[in-house]
């Protein structure tokens, strides 16, 4: 397979080690996706004055703030 070269500069093409069968690199990339939706995905930390839903944007931010 031919990849072209802005890709491989650009960092987007990872080499897949000798250990890891071609069964396992085949779900990095849909183990990526949901990491990131799951990390850009607003969370309540808690509730203001008036009941209302008080929200932090992606969990790292929840998780560092704890």
């Amino acid at each position: 397979m031919r990849i072209p070269k802005e890709l491989i500069l650009s960092g987007s093409i990872l080499r897949v080690p000798n250990n890891v069968s071609n069964e396992e690199a085949s779900l990095v990339e849909p183990a990526a996706c949901a990491l990131e939706s799951i990390f850009s995905t607003p969370h309540p930390i808690k509730l203001d004055g008036e009941g209302r839903q008080l929200f932090r944007e992606g969990i790292l931010l929840f998780l560092r703030s704890n």
